[in-house]
């Protein structure tokens, strides 16, 4: 899957320093820091019927806009296997 998703700045370049913890499928859930990290393992890894549940909050100050942005990635990559 090519799956794509443009990240807007200046969100682009934040870092959580804990981040959030994302299942991505049974027996693995990826510590997602920056948004790119977390498209760049949807175009690499298979997901399951799992994946998208967040395990853990960030409780960085920044990290309110950034959930948005993930939340809005991971229903976008939802989407796209429905196509």
């Amino acid at each position: 899957m090519n799956f794509k998703y443009s990240i807007p700045e200046p969100i682009n370049s934040v870092m959580l320093p804990d981040g959030f913890y994302v299942r991505i499928r049974t027996g693995y859930t990826a510590t997602v820091r920056r948004l790119s990290d977390l498209v760049e393992i949807l175009q690499e890894k298979m997901t399951d019927e799992t994946f998208g549940e967040i395990t853990r909050e960030s409780i960085d100050g920044e990290a309110t806009e950034f959930r948005i942005i993930m939340i809005d990635i991971i229903e976008k990559f939802k989407l796209s296997l429905l196509n």
